[in-house]
């Protein structure tokens, strides 16, 4: 779903002739009264194309397209931010595909690094409890999340 924000502002980029060499990125808003994503491209956009942040917002916004079933609202704050406010259908849609993707969230930071990971250690004279249990699972998930990290 993040990448249906990034194609309504990249055709609107387009339609407007705005250079590509100006990286498009989107934040979290700090406030989030301002909505779910930020971007301050108008900004970035100012010195090349010569003119106002807030004029280059407005005619980002003007020229984006977009589904008001995903979108809520796109608007301009302060000098030059674009705010997005997306629906719950829009988040509704993004948790559908992160579930549908069985290696959502795999990456290969760890460079096929080994680890050890030790996490039971049962006394064969002593007797078991909870606590063996929950460590286990403990380090099960640890285990796992070093895996899925390469």
């Amino acid at each position: 779903m993040n990448k249906y924000i990034f194609s309504i502002f990249e055709q609107a980029r387009e339609k407007l002739d705005f250079p590509k060499d100006v990286e498009l990125y989107f934040e979290e808003p700090k406030n989030p009264e301002h909505g779910d994503y930020s971007t301050n491209l108008a900004m970035r956009l100012a010195k090349p194309l010569k003119k106002a942040p807030a004029a280059i917002a407005n005619e980002l916004i003007s020229a984006i397209t977009f589904d008001k079933n995903l979108i809520e609202s796109i608007s301009i704050a302060g000098a030059g931010f674009i705010n997005i406010k997306c629906t719950n259908l829009f988040w509704a849609k993004y948790l559908e595909e992160i579930a549908l993707n069985k290696n959502y969230g795999k990456h290969s930071v760890g460079n096929g690094n080994k680890a050890n990971v030790e996490y039971v250690s049962v006394n064969p004279t002593g007797q078991l409890h909870i606590g063996h249990g929950r460590n286990a699972a403990i380090g099960d998930t640890v285990a796992t999340l070093y895996q899925w990290l390469g």
